[in-house]
């Protein structure tokens, strides 16, 4: 399996039981006739997104660019996800930067979105 394809399973792996334990339901789309709505914590949710940098993965880094965000309204922040991140020897996985980002994004307000 392509570590791209890995790191993209291991995030959606992680939302969704995240989403569990704070017993959320899981983000969907929903059809109804025609019409598809994507819900988040069960409301529909418009995606007001927004990338960082290739550059800006570290925690240090990322807390520099958040507040851009908020002056467009942005509520969702892709940022790039290299495997070196989590696995920066292999067979040793460190989650902290990554759980760093994500905690940091969610002090401003906003959504993570990984792209590995």
């Amino acid at each position: 399996m392509p570590r791209r394809f890995a790191g993209l399973l291991l995030v959606l792996a992680a939302a969704a039981s995240i989403a569990l334990a704070q017993g959320k339901p899981i983000p969907q789309l929903v059809k109804k006739g025609a019409k598809y709505t994507f819900l988040v914590d069960g409301k529909p949710f418009l995606m007001l997104g927004g990338q960082v940098d290739n550059r800006v993965y570290v925690p240090d880094e990322m807390a520099k660019v958040l507040p851009g965000f908020k002056s467009y309204n942005g509520n969702t922040v892709e940022f790039p996800l290299p495997w070196k991140l989590i696995e920066p020897q292999e067979g040793k996985f460190d989650f902290a930067a990554f759980d760093q980002i994500v905690r940091d994004i969610r002090a401003h307000a906003t959504r993570p979105s990984a792209a590995g």
